[in-house]
């Protein structure tokens, strides 16, 4: 599954490159607002009393397909902010999540958080393309990518004055994430609790991982969290946020899921 959205994906990106080559693709970076007016996400982890929530917009995955097509970005993302949520993550990968930029962009008109912007990131100009629409934080997944490509993608995100948020699975993974000249300010640790393989999910994978990451980069619990318990559980080990997307979407009232998640249930 993971190869043939990878191979999606390369293609996608190779037939964008064709329609606005990378040149273009920098000039209109000048229209796009600065970031640094903007709290950043570890700026909000670090004063929240609470577990930090990034709320996921997404209409489908790979693993149970439709999830919710009909949604409306912006106003999920306004419910999201409102019930306390620190940053919106936003599924822009069409083929097995339904999303599109579009989604992105109405996410972004339509809150003050910060907004990651969720994809197959493979190629320097996706990283260049994520600074033009607009996103604050990339990401960065170890597994789909070589230690070449991890450094170049990491190098060109900080250029384009980015925050990442660099994704790993297992240990291997992690320790080449923390070869990177991270800065704590800019960077998070990302731990999926899915394996990518067959998609099943285990808390267990951030139980482990997350004791051998250093103090100073901040946690973030990627998949499966459900219940207050299990977020108490995290804070324990110094989880500092968790990304929630399924559990939100397919939610009557994903505020109210928000609110629990962080203690004001």
């Amino acid at each position: 599954m993971l190869s043939r959205l990878l191979e999606a994906t390369r293609l996608r990106v190779a037939e964008r490159e064709k329609q606005k080559p990378i040149d273009k693709l920098l000039a209109t970076l000048g229209s796009v607002s600065p970031k640094d007016s903007k709290t950043s996400l570890v700026e909000i982890m670090q004063h929240n009393n609470s577990m930090a929530v990034i709320a996921e917009i997404k209409r489908s995955s790979p693993s149970k397909g439709s999830l919710a097509p009909e949604i409306n970005p912006a106003l999920l993302a306004q419910e999201y902010q409102s019930a306390g949520a620190a940053a919106i993550s936003v599924l822009t990968e069409p083929t097995g999540f339904g999303g599109s930029d579009d989604d992105l962009t109405q996410v972004l008109g339509a809150v003050t958080c910060p907004v990651l912007r969720k994809d197959f990131i493979l190629t320097p100009y996706q990283v260049v393309e994520t600074a033009a629409l607009g996103a604050d934080i990339v990401l960065l997944i170890a597994a789909a990518l070589s230690d070449s490509q991890l450094a170049l993608l990491h190098h060109t995100a900080t250029q384009m004055n980015l925050q990442c948020l660099l994704e790993v699975h297992n240990q291997e993974e992690l320790y080449r994430v923390l070869r990177l000249p991270l800065d704590p300010a800019r960077h998070y640790l990302g731990i999926n609790n899915r394996n990518l393989k067959d998609f099943q999910v285990s808390l267990n994978t951030t139980f482990i991982l997350a004791p051998k990451v250093p103090s100073e980069l901040a946690v973030i619990s990627e998949s499966g969290v459900r219940s207050r318990d299990q977020v108490k559980k995290l804070e324990a080990i110094g989880v500092k946020g968790i990304l929630v997307g399924e559990s939100l979407v397919t939610a009557k009232d994903p505020g109210a899921v928000i609110r629990t998640l962080r203690g004001e249930g």
